[in-house]
């Protein structure tokens, strides 16, 4: 999904050094929990290293956006290149759900609509089973997933564990949020999803 570089060689083998290790040892523990059968459950997770997944997370979305998304947010940026810098990533806001069903979407921009409100915000997101993200801009409240904006506060060397409750999702559709299930889903989008 990279069309344009967004952190040069040496950022990018800086940060995956930094954050990618807790990364891994997330989505390893998260395997036993994000299954069929927990989806629409809500999971106990062990999280070690919070600061570090949530900035591995950012990292794969800045990697594989537009340069408008740094350039609009500077500090997404500074936050990632410096392993002990601790902000919020206000007005952005970071969400995990767990993957149910195999397979993954790569990272892409979506914009969505609350038709109540009548507001429109944009949103990234990215899933590869077991986790799921989406990050969102705005004043924007996404059902059925945990908020980790928090997680960018603390400290790199915070190693926890940290349980927290994350809820199991379907991801058959390709747009963030989209939660509907095998059921709700046309069967020939469930084919294409189910196949990879």
């Amino acid at each position: 999904g990279a069309k344009h570089y967004s952190l040069c060689a040496s950022c990018n083998n800086n940060t995956g050094s930094w954050y990618n290790t807790a990364y891994v040892r997330l989505a390893r523990a998260c395997r036993k929990v994000a299954t069929r059968k927990n989806a629409e459950r809500i999971c106990e997770v062990e999280v070690l290293n919070p600061q570090r997944v949530a900035k591995q997370t950012i990292t794969t979305i800045v990697a594989t956006s537009q340069p408008g998304l740094t350039a609009r947010y500077p500090h997404l940026r500074a936050l990632l290149l410096d392993r002990e810098d601790r902000r919020s990533v206000a007005p952005l806001r970071l969400w995990l759900y767990l993957r149910a069903n195999p397979g993954g979407v790569s990272t892409g921009l979506t914009v969505g609509i609350d038709l109540e409100r009548r507001r429109a915000h944009l949103a990234a997101g990215f899933s590869f089973w077991p986790l799921g993200w989406i990050m969102t801009i705005g004043d924007v409240e996404v059902n059925g997933v945990l908020d980790v904006s928090a997680w960018t506060e603390l400290g790199y060397m915070e190693r926890g564990p940290v349980t927290v409750e994350v809820p199991c999702q379907w991801a058959i559709s390709p747009y963030p949020g989209d939660f509907r299930g095998p059921d709700e889903v046309p069967a020939d989008a469930w084919d294409i999803v189910h196949s990879k």
